[in-house]
């Protein structure tokens, strides 16, 4: 496992380090002996050509910024992580889909336009059902929903 610092002390050297079992790592810039539980991971991963990418890109942001912009982070901390994926909020999605069409819409609708996140039909039941128990969504006609 390869992970991506930045040195807190220097602020200016990224560095690519083996997930190893080590305590302490050595800034490659200043020298500084770095307790590797107190470092926050910019990025992880398996496959050393993406922890060179990353490392080049978050270092270019560093040397041309004089510091990390959040996009950059953003997309590394959350997209890279192994066995993680960023989970789509199912609630917040259907609020908004239901919100660009008008405030109410056909439930047959509402389906059909939640295919195109990749939900199963089962999940956007059950999550529809919660709504409507909840108070989040409402049933003003026979086949229909609306926000509240």
């Amino acid at each position: 496992m390869y992970v991506i610092i930045a040195c807190p002390k220097c602020k200016s050297s990224v560095q690519i380090i083996d997930d190893i079992r080590a305590k302490n790592t050595k800034c490659q810039q200043c020298g500084a002996i770095l307790p590797r539980k107190r470092l926050k991971k910019l990025y992880e991963t398996a496959d050393l050509n993406k922890a060179i990418e990353a490392r080049g890109r978050i270092q270019f942001e560093m040397d041309t910024n004089s510091e990390i912009s959040p996009n950059i982070l953003k997309k590394y901390l959350i997209d890279s992580r192994p066995g993680y994926s960023k989970k789509k909020d199912i609630k917040s999605i259907i609020i908004q889909v239901i919100d660009k069409n008008g405030g109410t819409m056909i439930i047959s609708n509402l389906k059909n336009e939640l295919k195109k996140y990749d939900f199963s039909e089962n999940q956007v039941e059950s999550t529809l059902d919660r709504m409507l128990e909840v108070g989040e969504i409402y049933c003003p006609r026979v086949g229909w929903v609306g926000l509240i």
